[in-house]
């Protein structure tokens, strides 16, 4: 593990918001000297400039907001247990070749709660390799009521139970 790596997850639905402050994230790391890799699991967005830092692209994930929010490929086929397990197994792939000193985490445990599929493993890869990494996450908006009161009222931080989505 060096502890000049940074690895940044970040996963873009319906617009390219939370991708382009990644991106910025990314950019200002490498800059300082950072070892960075951007990896984003939305469709591939053409010029996107994270400057220094490694581009890696999992197999892209997309929604309609139809009320449903299920995940489609980026073809817009709905994907199955299988296509999501590949997907989770790209990234812990991509975590191991980057030994990063910190992982950081676009709005999870916040928001982005259909990606636990891959965001729990990946946390608890992150658990079990010495030293851990730092593991923060980066918050670009909470600023809406939740719906789902168990979920506004869930306890987090080290040790905190994790939710399913």
């Amino acid at each position: 593990m060096s502890t000049s790596r940074v690895m940044i997850w970040v996963q873009h639905l319906l617009g390219i918001g939370h991708l382009k402050r990644a991106a910025a994230l990314a950019r200002g790391f490498a800059a300082a000297g950072l070892e960075t890799s951007l990896v984003s699991g939305g469709l591939p967005v053409p010029g996107l400039a994270p400057g220094g830092a490694r581009l890696a692209q999992l197999p892209p994930l997309k929604t309609v907001d139809d009320g449903r929010w299920a995940l489609l490929d980026g073809d817009g086929a709905a994907v199955d247990e299988a296509w999501l397990a590949r997907r989770r197994d790209r990234l812990l792939a991509i975590f191991r070749a980057v030994r990063p000193a910190a992982l950081v985490l676009e709005m999870y445990p916040f928001g982005r709660r259909q990606f636990a599929f891959e965001l729990e493993p990946l946390l608890d890869a992150a658990t079990a390799v010495r030293p851990r990494p730092l593991v923060p996450c980066s918050v670009r908006d909470v600023l809406q009521r939740n719906a789902k009161p168990r979920r506004a009222a869930a306890p987090c931080g080290p040790g905190a139970p994790r939710l399913a989505p």
